[in-house]
C-alpha cells in the first residue's frame, strides 16, 4: 500500500510539532496593522457618535463606522495582505 502522507499531507503535518520543526506562520507586515488600527478607530468613533446621537442608533453608527473605516484603511490593508 502506498504511503498515505503523499496523498494527504495534512495528516502528516497535523502530527508535526511546530516548535521543533521551525515552521512558523509569517507575521503580518506593519502596514497591515496600521490599516487595521485606522479601521478600528473609525469604527469606534462611528459607534460612539451613533450612540450619542438623538436621531441615529448605536447600530447605525457602528455600521457607518465599519464601512468608512474599511474604506479608509483598505489601501493599507490590501498592501499588507499582498506583501505577507
Amino acid at each position: 500500500m502506498a504511503d498515505r502522507s503523499v496523498f494527504w499531507p495534512a495528516i502528516r503535518v497535523a502530527s508535526c510539532n511546530w516548535e521543533e520543526s521551525g515552521i512558523l506562520a509569517a507575521t503580518m507586515p506593519t502596514v497591515f496593522w496600521l490599516g487595521f488600527g485606522i479601521a478600528a478607530f473609525v469604527f469606534l468613533v462611528g459607534a460612539i457618535s451613533g450612540a450619542r446621537s438623538r436621531t441615529a442608533t448605536l447600530a447605525s453608527g457602528a455600521l457607518m463606522g465599519l464601512y468608512l473605516g474599511v474604506m479608509i484603511g483598505f489601501p493599507l490593508l490590501a498592501i499588507g495582505l499582498s506583501t505577507s
